[in-house]
């Protein structure tokens, strides 16, 4: 395995010691601006500005034989320009009487394994358990993101983001763990 130079931890750009906690966050800003350069990229600007809708497609207050509520939810952007959305599958225990904790699990699988139906039980995502638990599941697929494959940045929301951003893509811009990131933003949006 080649060696790697990674940077030091608790020094700075500059070389000067990390000793204080105001330096460590001098520290971590630069950390953070080194993983955007070289690593996960930038996401662009235009999409912090864009309003979001929620749409729920589906509703079952008797899923999982009446141990939860169903919802799915068409997660897209206001603007009209975007036609993409991502779907978010959220199961809520229905023994409990108040808020519910979420796992959030961004699925690089096939839709199969999300199955809101849940004729398909997938270990990969146990909703049953986590519901049993007094927990909610809600998963999304990162297809609907960016597909998880080498297709040069094509398809799903991040490709049209990409369409409407007036600067073109560098060799800083988003890359794929970032559209998916971005998307569990999205759908912590709609848990909150």
């Amino acid at each position: 395995m080649p060696r790697t130079n990674l940077p030091p931890l608790l020094a700075a750009n500059d070389g000067t010691a990390i000793t204080t906690t105001d330096q460590w966050q001098s520290r971590r800003e630069e950390l953070l601006e080194l993983f955007r350069e070289n690593i996960f990229g930038r996401v662009p600007a235009v999409a912090a500005n864009l309003p979001l809708q929620f749409v729920i497609e589906r509703t079952d207050p008797a899923a999982m034989n009446g141990a939860a509520t169903l919802k799915q939810i068409r997660i897209e952007l206001a603007d009209r320009r975007i036609d993409a959305a991502m779907h978010l599958t959220l199961f809520t225990p229905n023994q409990r009487s108040g808020p519910a904790a979420v796992f959030v699990l961004g699925c690089n699988r096939s839709m199969e394994h999300i199955d809101p139906d849940r004729k398909n039980r997938s270990a990969f995502w146990p909703a049953e358990r986590i519901v049993e638990r007094g927990y909610a599941a809600a998963a999304f697929s990162v297809d609907d993101l960016g597909p998880d494959r080498d297709d040069g940045f094509a398809g799903g929301m991040q490709a049209a983001i990409d369409a409407i951003n007036p600067s073109p893509r560098g060799d800083d811009s988003w890359g794929k763990i970032a559209a998916w990131a971005w998307g569990f933003s999205r759908a912590v949006d709609y848990l909150t």
